[in-house]
């Protein structure tokens, strides 16, 4: 097969095309939400919560800045936690989304992935760590926070 200029440019461009472009999620984000609980005692309990959030970064870029809505459930059985992970939908200034499962860790913290981005986020892929929370002040039924980010993502073209 002789390779000839046309061909090689076309090889180049499909190569250029799948190229993987990567970003950070260094920053912070801050939530208000409401939060229901059940419980028969101090020992035993369940809740449900949801909560809107903006996140900015770092640097204050306020073309990355995001925001979006998570929620979440959990219970305490004798005594001991249970926490499962909660999900989020993310919303970027220029319109695109993406999803994320956030799996809580013992000592506050999560590990967060992202997935089923559109628009620029359309195959993104990646995860990242939040800081264990820092408590707001919040009325009866509500919760707020804030939490330091860190964390990596990959886009697919």
């Amino acid at each position: 097969m002789k390779l000839t200029w046309a061909t090689a440019l076309s090889l180049v461009s499909a190569l250029l095309a799948s190229s993987v472009q990567a970003g950070n999620f260094d920053g912070t984000i801050c939530w208000t939400g409401t939060i229901e609980t059940m419980a028969t005692s101090q020992k035993d309990r369940i809740w449900a919560w949801k909560g809107n959030w903006t996140w900015v970064a770092t640097d204050g870029n306020p073309e990355t800045v995001q925001s979006g809505v998570c929620v979440g459930t959990g219970a305490m059985m004798d005594g001991e936690p249970i926490v499962p992970a909660h999900y989020c939908i993310h919303r970027t200034k220029s319109g695109a989304q993406f999803l994320s499962i956030a799996t809580p860790e013992a000592d506050g913290s999560n590990t967060q992935k992202i997935f089923g981005g559109t628009k620029e986020f359309a195959g993104v892929t990646g995860n990242w760590t939040g800081s264990p929370v820092i408590v707001l002040p919040a009325p009866d039924g509500e919760i707020a926070g804030c939490r330091k980010t860190s964390g990596e993502y990959k886009l697919a073209n």
